[in-house]
Formats: structure tokens, C-alpha cells, sequence
């Protein structure tokens, strides 16, 4: 859900971002044109959501959070201005007080809402829609029918509908090693039990404004209970610990306070970033703050944007951890900063990145005292090589690496 607001770049006098508009501490809406009429995807019997109902306005409202015009929330707005969708944003110009504070405004606008609209809330400062409306209804259309025939019961109102979640690591996009590894520090974090393969991602959510306010209001109520400040790992502990089903653990059990369903397949989110272990932590040092992903993750074409893991269009790509989404704003026409440098948001990836810069600062120390001469047990020819490779090290993990390459490649 919402982020803190992270810090706008130092030279803006290149920057490619729009104007920032006026910002007021209300909600402030944004206009885009009206949707195409809904292609619904063809449906199982047991499994028919409500039709959307055709209208003068678009029948989604995306919602966000942000405080300030900064990171990627001038493309957002835009995005989903081109997209066809409804956009608001609370927040703007209010000073950051947590998220359980972000939820509390955010759940008096989705009070005002039709309860049984459709609403995309989205991270403010990282994520793009990429998708037409009317695509994403049928897309959400077809996975409210998978989630409806893995249940075993569809949601009674609206009928058929579900709150659609997406997950953090699909399997077939990461390699074994980073699988086997930060997948499993991530889901012991996450409080995910080990019946459980995959967590969910609260910065992309799509379903009816009357369970999304459901949502942020179980969270909101269980953070204040349990001290919890992350709200992903709220959201988790919830769904893991209550809610999920007892046979199918990417839908919600029938007697949970909202219908939840995780988007497994990739239809309607994508979360984007480096999944090669090596490349990953080399990054964390070199670039903390501008992590350019995986090549070949991600496929730029006929206008839209694909995840070549899932071989399908994306609907909402959200740039996690550090990962930089410049390439994906200039192929769609978004506004962005170039100067701009996304830093890590969440808790517990900040505190990986400060034990990993650590540890190489340390192995790097290590390996230069052991290129002095005291260090009878190595040999002369490998002092020289164990100094290089220490002082590298060093230089990368002490951020020197990425002030240099700032200073190079602008």
C-alpha cells in the first residue's frame, strides 16, 4: 500500500517530468476519457461475475496515495489518464504520518464510493498502468472465474466478484539460487507457512470499493493490535494466518471477512525487478538506488507491455525494491525524470541492503589485510590480486561505486 515518499532527485533542471500540479491536501481527481464497453471473457457457469454496467465515465476508479509530485507518480496519473481510467490521489501536500494514517484517508474515500464499483488501488511513487480499462476488465473477469472454480464458491455480492492481489515473486521468473534463497528469507518474513509458495504484494489491488474498504480496515485494526508498521507483512499475516483456504492457497476461505484471490498466472500485475542473486547484491552496492532489471524480463511491444515469464501483457507493472522503470515510461509516452533514483521502500529489503553493503565492507577489509605482509600464510602472488579485489569491494559497498557511476553516466 502506500509508500513514504521518497526523495526527489538533485538536478531537476533535466528532468523530463511534467510540471507538478497545485497540491492540495484533499482528494484530487483526474479526469481521463471515457472506456470502450467491457469485452467480458467467456465464463464457466459456476463461475459469473457481475456485468460491469455501461456508463458515461470509466467504469474503474484507480486510487492512490502519494504527498508529493516526485518518483514515478507524474507517469501514474498519466498512465492511467492514457489508459482510460478514473484517477484520484489522496494526500497531496499533507505531511507522512504511516500507513495506517494513508489507509484511514483512503478508506473515507472508498466510504464514498458505489460499494460494489471497481477500484485499482495502487502504490503512488512505483507502479504504471500499461493496460486499456477494458482490457483489464476481462482480464479481471477471467480471473474471478479461476478463483471462483478453485474455491468452490463464488462471493454472493457482487456476485462472482474478488479482490484480486498480485504476487511478489512469480517461480518461473527468478533463478534457483535466488529462489532457494531470498524467496525463503522473504516468506519466513512474510509469516508464510511452508504449505504456502507465495506471498502477496500489496502495492497493486483490484476489486469492489465495499472489500477493499474491508481490507484496510481488517489491516489497519491488526496493525494497531500488533504494533505491525509494514503493511505487506500485515496484509500476509492476515491472509496466512485467517483467511486463507483450507485446500486452494491462492483464494480465501468462504467464511473470511472479503473474497481474496491471488492473480497467479500474471494477468493483471507484475512485479518487476532483479532476480539473479549475483546481480543483485553487485547492484545493492554499486546502484542501491537505480537498479536496472533482469534483461529479458520484460518485453516492449505493439504498445503494450509484456512479462515474458507469463507471455502475456501486463496490466499494472510495479517496480519493486529499487528498480528503475524509466525504459518502460519512454516506450508508453510517460512523463519521467531521468535524474531520478528509486530507493528501496520497504523495511525489510532496506535492512537486507545495509547487512549486504556491511558484509562486503567487511570481506572487502579482510581481504586487503590479508594482502599486507604480515599475512605470512598468502603467498606474494596473490597479494596484489586479494588487495584489488578488497579494495573493490569496498568501494562498492561504501557507495563510492555509485556516486562514481552518477558522475560518469549522468
Amino acid at each position: 500500500m502506500p509508500p513514504k515518499s521518497p526523495r526527489a532527485a538533485k538536478s531537476p533542471a533535466k528532468s523530463r517530468t511534467s510540471p507538478p500540479t497545485k497540491q492540495r491536501a484533499s482528494s484530487t481527481a483526474e479526469k481521463s476519457p471515457a472506456a470502450a464497453k467491457a469485452s467480458p471473457a467467456k465464463r464457466r457457469p459456476v463461475a459469473s461475475p457481475a456485468k460491469t454496467v455501461s456508463s458515461s465515465k470509466p467504469p474503474v476508479l484507480v486510487l492512490t496515495f502519494a504527498t508529493e509530485e516526485t518518483a514515478y507518480f507524474p507517469a501514474l496519473r498519466a498512465s492511467a489518464a492514457a489508459q482510460g481510467f478514473r484517477f484520484e490521489v489522496i494526500g497531496l501536500g499533507q505531511q507522512w504520518q504511516g500507513f495506517i494514517w494513508a489507509n484511514s484517508l483512503m478508506m473515507e474515500r472508498a466510504r464514498q464510493c458505489n460499494p460494489d464499483e471497481l477500484v485499482l488501488v495502487l502504490d503512488g511513487y512505483d507502479t504504471l498502468v500499461t493496460m486499456r480499462c477494458e482490457q483489464m476488465l476481462a482480464k479481471y473477469d477471467h480471473v474471478c472465474a479461476l478463483a471462483t472454480e478453485k474455491a468452490g464458491f463464488a462471493p454472493p455480492s457482487p456476485r462472482g466478484r474478488w479482490v484480486i492481489f498480485g504476487i511478489e515473486h512469480p517461480r518461473t521468473a527468478c533463478t534457483w539460487l535466488y529462489w532457494n534463497t531470498m524467496m525463503r528469507m522473504a516468506r519466513r518474513y512474510h509469516l508464510v507457512p511452508s504449505h504456502g509458495t507465495y506471498y502477496l504484494n500489496t502495492g497493486a489491488i483490484l476489486g469492489p470499493a465495499k472489500h477493499v474498504l474491508t481490507y484496510m480496515e481488517q489491516t489497519c485494526e491488526h496493525a494497531k493490535a500488533t504494533g505491525n508498521k509494514d503493511d505487506q507483512n500485515t496484509a500476509n499475516a492476515l491472509f496466512w494466518e485467517r483467511w486463507v483456504h483450507p485446500e486452494e492457497v491462492s483464494v480465501s476461505r468462504a467464511d473470511a471477512p472479503l473474497p481474496i484471490a491471488l492473480d497467479m498466472l500474471g494477468d493483471l500485475f507484475y512485479c518487476h525487478c532483479e532476480r539473479r542473486l549475483a546481480f543483485l547484491l553487485f547492484n545493492l552496492g554499486y546502484r542501491p538506488n537505480n537498479q536496472r532489471a533482469t534483461p529479458g524480463a520484460l518485453e516492449l511491444r505493439d504498445g503494450a507491455v509484456f512479462a515474458t515469464w507469463a507471455g502475456k501483457p501486463v496490466g499494472v507493472i510495479h517496480g519493486i525494491w529499487n528498480t528503475n522503470l524509466n525504459a518502460v515510461c519512454a516506450y508508453l509516452g510517460y512523463p519521467y525524470n531521468s535524474n531520478y533514483h528509486k530507493k528501496v521502500s520497504q523495511p525489510d529489503i532496506r535492512m537486507f541492503q545495509e547487512v549486504t553493503l556491511t558484509v562486503l565492507v567487511l570481506l572487502g577489509l579482510g581481504l586487503v589485510a590479508l594482502s599486507q605482509p604480515e599475512a605470512a600464510m598468502v603467498q606474494d602472488a596473490t597479494r596484489t590480486g586479494l588487495a584489488v579485489v578488497g579494495i573493490a569491494l569496498v568501494t562498492i559497498a561504501s557507495g563510492a561505486g555509485a556516486a562514481l557511476q552518477r558522475h560518469l553516466l549522468g
